[in-house]
C-alpha cells in the first residue's frame, strides 16, 4: 500500500466530512496543496505526512482515552462518538487491515480491538438502559402530575 493510499484509507476511518478542509486546517498547509496530495496531483512530501500523523493520530489516541474513561467526544467532523452504528463501521474497518492468522489473536493491535468492540457494546447498553431510565422517569413524573391535580381537584371541592 502507498503512502497515499494509506493517508486516503486513514481519513476514511475518520470519516471527515470535508477532508480537504479538515486535513488543511489542522495541519496548517494550505488547502490546494493538500487537494493536490490527496488527488495524487502532487507527490506527498516528508513533511505534510509527519505533519497529518501527529495531528490525527493523536485526535485518535485522544478519543480513545476519554472513550475509555466514559467521557464525552466527538468525531472529528463534530459529529458524537455515541452513534454506535458509525463507531462500529469504523471498527469493522479497522479489522479488515488488521492481520489475522495462527497468531494473530494475541497481537496487540487484536487485542486492542477486542477491548475496544466490548467498550463500544457496552456503552451501547448502557445508552440503552439509560434511554429505559429516562423513560420510566418520564412516566412517574406524569403520574405523580396527575395525582398531584387529582389532589388539588378535590380540595377545591372541600374547600367550596
Amino acid at each position: 500500500m502507498t503512502r497515499l493510499e494509506q493517508i486516503k484509507l486513514d481519513i476514511e476511518l475518520r470519516q471527515l466530512r470535508y477532508p480537504v478542509k479538515a486535513v488543511a486546517d489542522r495541519t496548517g498547509f494550505d488547502r490546494g496543496n493538500v487537494s493536490k496530495y490527496l488527488s495524487g496531483r502532487l507527490r506527498l512530501s516528508d513533511k505534510f505526512t509527519k505533519a497529518f500523523y501527529k495531528v490525527f493520530d493523536k485526535d485518535l489516541k485522544d478519543m480513545a482515552r476519554k472513550m475509555a474513561e466514559g467521557q464525552p467526544c466527538e468525531f472529528l467532523d463534530g459529529s458524537q462518538v455515541d452513534k454506535s452504528h458509525r463507531t462500529m463501521q469504523q471498527i469493522d474497518m479497522l479489522s479488515n487491515l488488521i492481520p489475522c492468522g495462527k497468531n494473530a489473536e494475541n497481537l496487540p493491535i487484536n487485542v486492542l480491538l477486542r477491548n475496544i468492540t466490548k467498550l463500544v457494546e457496552n456503552n451501547c447498553t448502557l445508552v440503552e438502559g439509560n434511554i429505559k431510565l429516562v423513560s420510566a422517569t418520564e412516566k412517574l413524573v406524569k403520574g405523580n402530575k396527575d395525582l398531584v391535580d387529582s389532589l388539588i381537584r378535590a380540595n377545591k371541592r372541600t374547600l367550596r
